[in-house]
C-alpha cells in the first residue's frame, strides 16, 4: 500500500470520528434543549396553577368579608333600634301601622342625614350601595333602606291599601319572616294593647 493511500485512509477515519463527535454533540444539545423546554413548560404550568388559586382565594376572601350584597358588617343592636324607632316608636312592633306621611311628619329624611345615622350607615354599607341609596335621599329610598335593615333581623315590611273619604292610603306594618334562621336577631315583646297610630 502506498504512502498516499495510507494517508487518505487515516484522514477518512479522522473525518468519520469528527462527524460522530459533531453528531453526538448536536444530538445531546437537542436532548438538553428538549428537557429544558419540558422543564420550562412544567414550571409555567405550576405557576399558572398557583396564580389561578391565588386569584380564587382572593375572590373568596373578598366575598367573605361582606355579610351579603349590601352590607360589610351588621350594625349593632343600639343603632338598629334607634333607626327602627324613627318609624315605629316601640321598635319591632308588628301591631303598629304607619303611612308614608309619617316620613314627612317626623322629618325622617333629615334625621337620617344627621352625623350619627349617616356615618354609621357609611360604615355598614358597601361603598357602591351607600352611594346608590344615600345620595339624593328621598322617601322611596328611605323605605328601601328600612326594608333592608328589617331583613337583617328577620322582618319584612307588609302593606295594605285602604280608602278613606275616597282617598287611597297605603298602611305599613312589619311582620316576621317565616323560617328566618339567625341567632343574632333582635327580639321584642309584642304589645297587643298598643294604640294603632294612623298618620
Amino acid at each position: 500500500m502506498s504512502v498516499l493511500n495510507i494517508c487518505d485512509s487515516k484522514n477518512n477515519i479522522i473525518d468519520n470520528i469528527f462527524d460522530d463527535i459533531v453528531y453526538d454533540t448536536i444530538n445531546n444539545q437537542e436532548i438538553k434543549n428538549e428537557k429544558q423546554n419540558n422543564t420550562n413548560n412544567t414550571n409555567n404550568s405550576i405557576d399558572n396553577i398557583i396564580t389561578t388559586r391565588k386569584i380564587q382565594n382572593k375572590k373568596k376572601t373578598s366575598r367573605n368579608k361582606y355579610i351579603n350584597q349590601l352590607f360589610v358588617i351588621k350594625p349593632n343592636e343600639d343603632f338598629m333600634i334607634e333607626f327602627i324607632k324613627l318609624f315605629i316608636p316601640n321598635g319591632f312592633d308588628e301591631y303598629y301601622l304607619f303611612t308614608k306621611e309619617k316620613i314627612k311628619k317626623n322629618d325622617i329624611i333629615n334625621k337620617i342625614k344627621e352625623h350619627y345615622f349617616l356615618s354609621t350607615f357609611r360604615n355598614i354599607y358597601m361603598p357602591c350601595k351607600f352611594k346608590k341609596y344615600f345620595e339624593n335621599l328621598n322617601e322611596k329610598k328611605i323605605m328601601t333602606i328600612f326594608r333592608q335593615i328589617l331583613k337583617l333581623n328577620g322582618y319584612k315590611l307588609a302593606s295594605k291599601e285602604k280608602h278613606e273619604n275616597r282617598i287611597k292610603k297605603i298602611y305599613y306594618n312589619i311582620i316576621k319572616i317565616k323560617d328566618f334562621k339567625n341567632n343574632n336577631i333582635l327580639t321584642f315583646k309584642k304589645n297587643k294593647n298598643i294604640i294603632v297610630n294612623f298618620d
